[in-house]
């Protein structure tokens, strides 16, 4: 018979900021595990003890089963809604135009035009969020690019809005509801939209730190600007040369984004 140990019945949701869920929103009015208390309620479970076996595949199932079943329970507009659809690469600058002028932030808050970054060779310039689940899955993959190219090119990673935010509206949505990817549940990424460009700038650190590349980071201002100006997507891919847009993607595909720098590399 296998030991047992008392165990939260949140067990395997990652916890890191010490609530029950791993709300790692920064406080807001000194009650960041009052958050929490609503989201209980509506699925009528209690953060109680129960006794569970100690065993890491049992945890695991478990915590499948509540990214499965509680975005139901909640109401969760990204766990079974159907998705809105966005042509990112239709939308703001497009191939063949000029990259606005914009200013973006350095991860230390001082101001930077976006001109200084392609002004001396091309440049790579990757969007993202860390409650973008495609984001943490691929900008990992634009190591081998900056590994090749880094010499001819420059790579930066611009930190835009959170898509999905925990408890808080998604700005893909019109009707003002949440969007939390299952996927959000299962790797424990509880983030609230970020209020200032210090949190922004924190959550852009921890991005990085995710990812394990470390690329120059710049971090877009409260105002989204240079995010719409671009296509509004949390995980394109721009190559610009001379401030024209080369090659856009609304979503990063490594292979294809190597292929389209091999071109213009070769004239």
């Amino acid at each position: 018979m296998p030991n047992l140990q008392k165990t939260s019945i949140y067990a395997g949701i990652r916890a890191e900021c010490g609530c029950a869920l791993g709300h790692q929103t920064p406080l807001r009015d000194g009650a960041v595990n009052q958050a929490c208390v609503p989201w209980s309620e509506k699925i009528g479970l209690e953060p109680a003890s129960m006794a569970l076996p100690v065993d890491r595949f049992a945890v695991l199932r478990r915590a499948a089963l509540l990214s499965l079943v509680l975005p139901l329970a909640m109401g969760a507009a990204g766990a079974l809604a159907e998705r809105p659809k966005h042509d990112f690469e239709a939308q703001g600058v497009r191939e063949g135009e000029r990259v606005p002028d914009l200013t973006v932030y350095t991860a230390n808050g001082a101001p930077l035009r976006l001109s200084q970054l392609w002004a001396d060779r091309p440049l790579l310039l990757l969007t993202g969020s860390v409650t973008c689940h495609v984001s943490r899955r691929e900008l990992p993959r634009a190591e081998p690019i900056v590994a090749r190219f880094g010499d001819r090119i420059s790579a930066a990673l611009l930190y835009v809005i959170e898509p999905h935010p925990w408890d808080d509206p998604s700005p893909y949505l019109v009707d003002g509801r949440e969007w939390f990817p299952v996927a959000n549940w299962i790797d424990g990424v509880f983030r609230r939209q970020p209020l200032t460009l210090d949190e922004r700038a924190g959550y852009a650190e921890e991005l990085i730190a995710h990812i394990g590349l470390p690329l120059p980071t710049l971090v877009d201002g409260m105002d989204n600007r240079a995010w719409r100006m671009l296509g509004g997507g949390a995980n394109m891919a721009l190559l610009i040369r001379d401030g024209m847009v080369v090659e856009k993607q609304g979503w990063f595909e490594p292979e294809a984004m190597q292929r389209a720098i091999e071109r213009l590399l070769s004239h």
